[in-house]
């Protein structure tokens, strides 16, 4: 069995594989560079090589390059965990001491999602009320003066 340590792992993924022990999935895809793991409780987690991307639901592994992930590992075998190591396969991946990942910021900063629905629910005001739209009930509409773009800000 080869020995590989984690370089780095997600935090979403060590919440998965927290307590664990036993079976806890079956390889569900192979790619070049990383496989995925489903668990029994519908949860996803990617095994991947270095040069794989970091993300909060992958362990990234010392696995060489120079061999795609399928020479490793093939869809549909088990994953169990056994004593702090994922036993995949031929391989036993150390999960104890490794660097919990997470991202620098979020992905959308925490007012940008309410900028985005605003903007969008603005124009769909704008379009609906301004033709024969279910918003004909507005002082504005079908027969009736076009507001200005800010006037709902």
């Amino acid at each position: 069995m080869r020995e590989l340590r984690t370089l780095w792992i997600g935090a979403h993924a060590l919440g998965l594989l927290e307590g664990l022990e036993g079976r806890v999935g079956g390889v569900h895809s192979v790619f070049t560079k990383i496989f995925n793991v489903a668990t029994p409780a519908g949860g996803l987690m990617g095994i991947g090589r270095p040069d794989a991307p970091k993300s909060p639901m992958n362990l990234i592994v010392n696995l060489p390059s120079s061999r795609p992930i399928g020479f490793w590992v093939d869809r549909g075998a088990d994953v169990a965990m056994r004593e702090g190591s994922l036993a995949v396969g031929g391989l036993a991946i150390r999960i104890d001491r490794s660097k919990v990942w997470r991202p620098r910021r979020p992905a959308v900063p925490p007012n940008g999602l309410y900028a985005l629905e605003k903007n969008l629910g603005r124009a769909l005001i704008l379009a609906k009320a301004c033709g024969e739209g279910w918003l004909g009930q507005l002082p504005f509409g079908a027969g009736r003066p076009r507001p200005e773009v800010g006037a709902f800000s």
